[in-house]
């Protein structure tokens, strides 16, 4: 089992916070979830396609989480 770490990124709009969050996506290092706010409501309850093209209840990142 790998210890994984989980660290949140928070700014201001407009402050380039997604800008950093796609480039620790794209480098490997990190994965890039979004805006966290609407986990819940788009997510769980409207059960709204999530980036890998799934359902978000049936989405295999989410499953395991």
């Amino acid at each position: 089992m790998q210890n994984k770490k989980i660290f949140f990124i928070l700014g201001p709009s407009r402050s380039g916070s997604s800008m950093f969050e796609n480039f620790l996506f794209e480098q490997n290092i990190a994965t890039a979830c979004g805006e966290l706010r609407w986990i819940f409501e788009r997510g769980k309850i409207k059960n709204e396609i999530c980036s890998c093209g799934a359902k978000f209840n049936d989405c295999s990142f989410w499953t395991k989480i």
